[in-house]
């Protein structure tokens, strides 16, 4: 199952006969151990469903209350968390220079490493989308120059305090990938995504018909060459990345304009495809889930809603590519789903004419409050994924039958 899949068991006498765009489903029915209890426009509240199936991860020793609250930014968080308000903060609120003074000032605060990193491996690598329908950028050449550009080490070292890595694909950097990576090494070597060179990225601007002023801008007959750069404002990792890659961009040339936007405003402009460069992350994981997001048959016109805005707001579009990708699910359909088999060259297409610029690594500076439960997974006790923001968090907080003994695995006990 994939981090955004899985399969809704929904009850027949409430849901028979309705319209699910419209169905309210107010309370909501469903079939985990917590039950909706209370919700506001800052808290949820779970409860404890007592007469729930397996008790075993109903003990006394569990949580009998969940509350999942909005602490505001980085600094009331970080007091929230210093003074045990909260035990488990989301993904990228607390930099690694915050989450240091906090475990200074409170020792039971800990994060998945020990020492750095500190961050676990999330599933969502960061790339640097280009919107492809719009010009110059429609060109490989001009997203190439672009990539050039960019020194993803000093982002790595400046906005991401070393917590993580560049990364040359789309795609976690996990084991279990590994085979389907090596399987592409040969393009990997010949197309190197991460490259920064800004000797060969002036070498293709020229090609373009654009020249460097006195000023040190690049521009054509139509006039600067510039980009807006959507930042979702919301975001403390976007903010920081966009301070460090728009002045990258700008010492390279290239005008831009950074806008920082937030929701619902934020959402509606990425599939309208009003952008040039936009912070992304792709989640599924599965070699052809990510690949897929690219197929045209997602595109649709600069000003029309795409479907999502993992699923081509960036207005790729390649008939060889696609005809790779379908090739891959059909063969993953005669395997019955159970793997995706040889990797053909679809990651090719996308290396040669780059659609996205892989950056980095997606860091998980997870912190885990001690004060009042133990027990949490963690590096040296890696038994389940150490998230808050999943929909398996339950078993964080539960723990889960061994899929092979049957016994317990994991699950949050009082602290000592």
């Amino acid at each position: 199952m994939g981090i955004w899949g899985a399969i809704y068991i929904l009850p027949k006498h409430i849901w028979e006969g309705q319209d699910p765009l419209t169905f309210k489903n107010n309370p909501p029915i469903g079939t985990g151990p917590y039950k909706l209890a209370n919700a506001t426009e800052t808290a949820l509240t779970y409860e404890r469903r007592d007469d729930w199936w397996e008790r075993r991860c109903l003990a006394d020793t569990r949580a009998k209350t969940t509350i999942y609250q909005y602490f505001g930014g980085e600094t009331n968080t970080a007091l929230a968390l210093a003074s045990n308000e909260v035990d488990f903060p989301y993904i990228g609120v607390l930099s690694l220079g915050s989450f240091q003074e906090v475990a200074r000032r409170n020792p039971n605060v800990s994060a998945w490493y020990k020492e750095a990193p500190y961050a676990w491996l999330d599933p969502c690598p960061r790339p640097l989308m280009v919107q492809n329908a719009t010009p110059p950028w429609d060109k490989k050449e001009a997203r190439w120059a672009l990539s050039y550009l960019i020194d993803w080490q000093a982002i790595v070292d400046l906005a991401y305090e070393g917590t993580t890595t560049p990364s040359w694909g789309i795609w976690p950097f996990y084991d279990g990938l590994q085979p389907y990576f090596d399987a592409i090494q040969d393009l990997r070597d010949q197309y190197p995504t991460a490259t920064y060179d800004p000797a060969k990225a002036d070498e293709l601007f020229t090609s373009l018909g654009f020249t460097k002023g006195a000023d040190g801008m690049y521009a054509s007959s139509a006039g600067p060459l510039k980009v807006r750069y959507l930042v979702n404002s919301s975001s403390t990792e976007e903010m920081k990345v966009s301070a460090v890659l728009a002045d990258q961009l700008r010492a390279g040339g290239i005008d831009v304009e950074v806008q920082p936007m937030a929701d619902p405003v934020l959402s509606t402009t990425i599939l309208a495809g009003d952008y040039e460069i936009k912070l992304h992350s792709f989640c599924p994981g599965y070699i052809y889930d990510n690949l897929e997001l690219f197929h045209s048959k997602y595109y649709v016109p600069l000003g029309e809603p795409a479907p999502w805005y993992e699923r081509n707001s960036f207005r790729y579009k390649n008939p060889a590519f696609d005809a790779v990708v379908d090739e891959m699910a059909k063969n993953a359909a005669n395997r019955g789903g159970q793997d995706e088999g040889p990797v053909p060259p679809g990651h090719g297409h996308l290396v040669r004419g780059p659609a996205r610029h892989p950056r980095v690594q997606a860091p998980a500076l997870v912190p885990i409050n001690s004060t009042y439960w133990s027990g949490a997974p963690s590096a040296e006790n890696p038994w389940i994924m150490p998230v808050c923001w999943w929909a398996t968090f339950n078993l964080v907080v539960t723990g889960y039958p061994s899929p092979t003994t049957g016994e317990w695995v994991g699950g949050l006990q009082p602290a000592k």
